[in-house]
């Protein structure tokens, strides 16, 4: 990129900033801030996890062997989770190998996606039940 550039348009419409010290001392300090705030909400969101004692109850329609017609996703279970927790849950941080399709009790890990060791926060029992049909 030519200096004239950067000078004429980049630095005089803010859309860059000159590489002096005092630039580079200010966004280690605005990302340790950042980072603080991640930590905060990890935190958050253990002692959260740890309070809450019920499963997770999802009703849905199934046939005799326990086979849902559908499926239910990280998304759904984020939802719930969320309103249980009344804390965002985004449905990344739920590790779900694959969507629930049987009846049954499960255990999921909820993780961070973007900490690199993937280490569990917490987890969140799942109770997936058959809807009771209307004779």
């Amino acid at each position: 990129m030519a200096n004239g550039y950067a000078r004429n348009f980049l630095i005089r419409f803010k859309k860059a900033l000159k590489a002096i010290p005092a630039t580079e001392e200010y966004y280690k300090n605005k990302r340790e801030k950042h980072l603080d705030i991640i930590r905060a909400s990890k935190d958050e969101i253990k002692t959260k996890l740890n309070t809450l004692k019920e499963s997770l109850v999802f009703k849905s329609k199934a046939n005799e062997e326990g086979t849902l017609f559908g499926s239910i996703d990280a998304q759904e279970i984020s939802t719930l989770l969320s309103e249980k927790l009344s804390f965002n849950i985004e449905p990344d941080w739920i590790n779900l190998k694959e969507n629930i399709k049987t009846i049954g009790e499960y255990e999921l890990d909820i993780i961070d996606p973007h900490d690199k060791e993937k280490e569990s926060l917490g987890k969140v029992k799942v109770e997936v039940l058959s809807e009771e049909k209307d004779i």
